[in-house]
């Protein structure tokens, strides 16, 4: 398999990815270039959705505390607490360190920390349902979203294809 720069370029162009990632995306699909924009497409949307999650759930948790129907964030991972505090700092944390709590939050949701907050009356609420919930209808919009264009793409490589067989045939 060989990979041209026109190739790269072309990559690039219709992703905005840097060199490094269209080289990726072409290798992993054999040279396709309307494979590799497909893919990697589908991989920047997937991202961006769990991004999206993690957004609504830290919203949500934000909503919910500010009405005082919240009392306790906490992490843990398997039977450890890793993490344990009142929302009252909890929010402070929300509001003025936004990036860090993303953040952190993402990473315990990509480590398989269990977080979960507590309710006023000791309910708890686990958050890594509510992610997960988020996460597949993201990824159901992704997946139908992709599946669309990569056909749009096959569609346009098999007309590319015809056109230069007639050339061929024509000389």
């Amino acid at each position: 398999m060989i990979i041209t720069l026109e190739m790269l370029e072309e990559v690039m162009k219709r992703t905005g990815a840097d060199f490094d990632q269209a080289k990726a995306a072409l290798q992993e699909n054999e040279g396709s270039v309307e494979a590799a924009v497909a893919s990697f497409l589908k991989e920047d949307e997937e991202k961006k959705g769990f991004e999206k999650a993690v957004d609504d759930t830290l919203r949500y948790v934000k909503d919910m505390a500010e009405k005082g129907l919240l009392s306790r964030l906490v992490i843990t991972n398997k039977d450890e607490t890793i993490l344990n505090i009142p929302l009252g700092v909890g929010v402070f944390g929300l509001v003025f360190a936004g990036f860090f709590t993303v953040a952190g939050l993402t990473a315990a949701f990509l480590a398989d920390y269990q977080v979960k907050v507590v309710t006023k009356d000791n309910k708890d609420i686990n958050l890594n349902a509510y992610m997960e919930k988020a996460k597949e209808k993201v990824s159901k919009v992704v997946k139908d979203h992709t599946e669309e264009e990569y056909v749009i793409f096959s569609e346009e490589e098999d007309q590319n294809e015809d056109k230069q067989e007639k050339t061929v045939r024509e000389e």
